[in-house]
This record gives structure tokens, C-alpha cells and sequence, in this order.
């Protein structure tokens, strides 16, 4: 079976399904409200194992009642617990605006998951020779040590994938390129890959030139392979 390390965080987005935005300084109703359990690094999980493989997710949640629920949804499903750890303090969770047309606004409290200590990767990540990264992550309190691992995972030939995110223009900008010059597949839409350009100069070209990149676009995929 083959494995991924997924290097994202774990929470609990919370739904309100609304009609539409009032006015700012107004009032507007919430139709409905669910919860399930977030976080990019889930959805990622769930389509590995679908598609035969095992996943595990690297995240600290806390022993609150969010952190509870996140360990019992894990375990429901079968999705690996390995480098998930519960300690103390309060799991973030993100709340999300739902409008009739499918479009999601996110507003996230971040909580144990911005944690992060080379710890939590008990066997040190033996074994495993893929990795995928969020770029939500790279926003941890823990960065340089993230990186630092990532980079010792690239040399030893661990195959890397790297989604942007839209907070990607919140990376650190030598972060975003010391992960961008280990990763062997970028996956950014089209607004996350303007954030990317932005930051572009002779020397970082010379690093998108190396990277595979997949831009999605509207309702398709496209293979794209920067060479500038």
C-alpha cells in the first residue's frame, strides 16, 4: 500500500447557510447550520484512501470537545491517526458562509493545529516518500521547523506536492521559496498563481522552471509547466 504524509491540520468547519449578505451594520438571517470536520488535509486523506493509498495527516488537536469529536470522526472512518496528537488547549475551527449559488466565504479561529514540533513525527516519517503540504500550514508558529523537515525529506528523494492555498500571499516570502524550491508539483487556481507571480525575480525563476505545476481553471484542469 502505497503512503503520504499530509502536512495541513485538523479543525471543525462550522456551516451557516445564508440568503445573502446584509448590508455592513445590518441585520441577516441563517437558514441553517451544520458542522463537519476541516481543514484541507481531511479532503485530501479521504481521496488518497479512496483511491487505495493511506494517509496521515501531521496535526495537533486539543482536548476540548472539538478535538474530541475531530479524534472520533478519524477513527469512524478509518483515516490513519499516526502523527495526530491531542494535548491541551482549544482546536480551531473555521466558519463558513454558505449561499444559495454554492459560494463559501471563510472566517478561521486557529487554535492547536498552527502547532508544530518535529514530536509529533514519532517514526520520523520512515518509510514514506510522499508528502503533501497546504500552504494554510506554512502559516504554523512552527514554520522554520516544517520547512527544515521538508527539506530533509526532499533530499533523501521524498516527492513533494504543494497546494497554495488561498492565504498563499500570507506565506513568509522566504518560506514560500524554500518550499517552492523542494516541491516537485505545484498546484495553484489561477488567483493563487498571480499571488505566486508576484514574488517572481530572476532568482525564483530559475525555481519555477523546475516545478510541474497544475492550474486549475473555471471548471478545468490544465497541465501547465512554467518556462519563463
Amino acid at each position: 500500500m502505497t503512503e503520504c504524509v499530509i502536512f495541513g491540520g485538523l479543525l471543525l468547519d462550522k456551516y451557516f447557510e445564508i440568503e445573502d449578505f446584509p448590508e455592513r451594520g445590518q441585520d441577516g438571517f441563517i437558514n441553517n447550520e451544520f458542522e463537519y470536520v476541516g481543514g484541507c488535509s481531511v479532503n485530501m486523506a479521504v481521496t488518497f484512501k479512496n483511491l487505495g493509498g493511506e494517509a496521515h495527516i501531521v496535526s495537533y488537536v486539543g482536548k476540548d470537545g472539538i478535538g474530541q469529536s475531530i479524534m472520533k470522526y478519524m477513527t469512524d472512518h478509518q483515516l490513519s491517526t499516526r502523527y495526530i496528537v491531542q494535548k491541551e488547549g482549544k482546536t480551531g475551527y473555521c466558519m463558513v458562509l454558505l449561499e444559495p449559488d454554492g459560494e463559501r466565504t471563510f472566517l478561521t479561529k486557529t487554535g492547536m493545529e498552527l502547532d508544530f514540533s518535529r514530536d509529533i513525527l514519532s517514526d520520523g516519517l520512515k518509510g514514506i516518500k510522499y508528502a503533501a503540504v497546504t500552504g494554510y500550514y506554512l502559516l504554523n508558529n512552527g514554520v522554520e521547523e516544517i520547512i527544515g523537515v521538508l527539506e530533509d525529506f526532499h533530499k533523501e528523494g521524498g516527492y513533494i506536492l504543494f497546494d497554495p492555498s488561498p492565504l498563499v500571499g500570507s506565506i513568509k516570502p522566504n518560506i514560500l521559496k524554500r518550499m517552492m524550491k523542494i516541491s516537485n508539483m505545484v498546484t495553484p487556481n489561477t488567483s493563487e498563481m498571480d499571488d505566486i507571480m508576484e514574488w517572481i525575480d530572476d532568482e525564483k525563476i530559475v525555481i519555477l522552471k523546475r516545478v510541474n505545476m497544475v492550474v486549475q481553471y473555471m471548471k478545468k484542469t490544465i497541465p501547465l509547466i512554467i518556462c519563463l
